[in-house]
């Protein structure tokens, strides 16, 4: 069970709370990013803890949001976990296009022959036929004859 599973009320991280009056939830999170997806994320899930007279700790960094300077402190390392995850992604998108720009990159092979979806469309076959005899969906056989400027049968 992960934090994220919140079609069951009752779990909140890897634990499990009753409603009780004041309870308090004691993470052992590696870091905080992992509490949360997004600040916007993070916001909701404290205002949901909020909500259920529920206090957040964390052990390692010593932040507990009862209180004020609590609640600040997760905010500001929250918006430091978004803004590096956002940089690390510009990174991996830069270094993406400029290995495509040098030839390097040019994703995954593909897995069906365009030649032979030809083959099978010169003989009439269907697309549900062709998805059959080559192991793939119907969908893969139709964006194949697509960018062979087949029509779609």
């Amino acid at each position: 069970m992960n934090f994220f599973d919140r079609h069951a009320p009752h779990y909140v991280g890897d634990l499990v709370f009753e409603n009780t009056a004041n309870a308090t939830i004691i993470a052992e999170y590696a870091a905080e990013d992992r509490f949360a997806r997004s600040l916007t994320d993070l916001f909701q899930l404290l205002d949901e803890l909020s909500r259920k007279n529920v206090a957040f700790q964390c052990v390692h960094q010593s932040i507990d949001t009862s209180s004020s300077t609590g609640k600040l402190t997760l905010a500001i390392l929250g918006a430091v976990a978004e803004f590096e995850n956002d940089i690390r992604r510009e990174r991996q998108r830069a270094g993406i296009a400029k290995a495509k720009a040098n030839g390097v990159y040019r994703g995954r092979r593909a897995s069906i022959d365009s030649a032979r979806v030809k083959e099978f469309v010169a003989q009439g076959m269907t697309a549900s036929a062709i998805a059959s005899e080559l192991g793939c969906h119907r969908q893969s056989v139709y964006r194949h004859m697509a960018a062979c400027c087949i029509p779609n049968q």
